[in-house]
């Protein structure tokens, strides 16, 4: 029905996947950073995430969270969908050259191992963009699926 506000909802019996990612990473540069620089990394990385998940068939941004942790603070960031922005904030005080990195996604519409690809691909282009280099530390494990009826199952 056209102008129905409710047409992009799924029928109660269609199944939705919501499909989550998780990682820790350490990253690195040769030469120390600002902090203004770090905090557009974490913007870029989570507008990175968030607009490579929707290329690749997402429904919509459950949120794509990352926080970054240096010797002289930190920096958080996210997003609950592209079209509402970008939240950056943080205390780091002096250009650094090492972090520690962790992303988290929730992501309507796809499945784990998209999200998953999605997040790395644009750790890889950002990070490489920037100058700096990662290793991966830690993955989360799980992902949920609608089932329906407002029931989720363990994927």
């Amino acid at each position: 029905m056209e102008g129905d506000a409710h047409r992009d909802i799924p029928h109660e019996d269609e199944a939705i996947n919501v499909g989550g990612y998780g990682a820790a990473f350490k990253i690195s540069s040769p030469r120390a950073v600002d902090p203004a620089t770090l905090r557009s990394i974490t913007g870029d990385l989570v507008r990175e995430i968030a607009e490579a998940c929707i290329r690749s068939g997402a429904k919509a941004i459950g949120h794509v969270k990352l926080y970054l942790k240096t010797h002289s603070g930190y920096i958080q960031a996210d997003t609950v969908g592209i079209k509402y922005g970008v939240r950056v904030e943080g205390n780091i005080t002096r250009p650094e050259s090492t972090a520690n990195l962790v992303v988290n996604s929730i992501i309507i519409g796809l499945g784990k191992t998209e999200v998953a690809s999605a997040t790395l691909n644009s750790i890889g282009e950002v990070m490489e963009r920037y100058g700096f280099s990662t290793t991966q530390v830690e993955e989360a494990r799980g992902g949920l699926r609608h089932a329906g009826k407002g029931k989720l199952s363990k994927k």
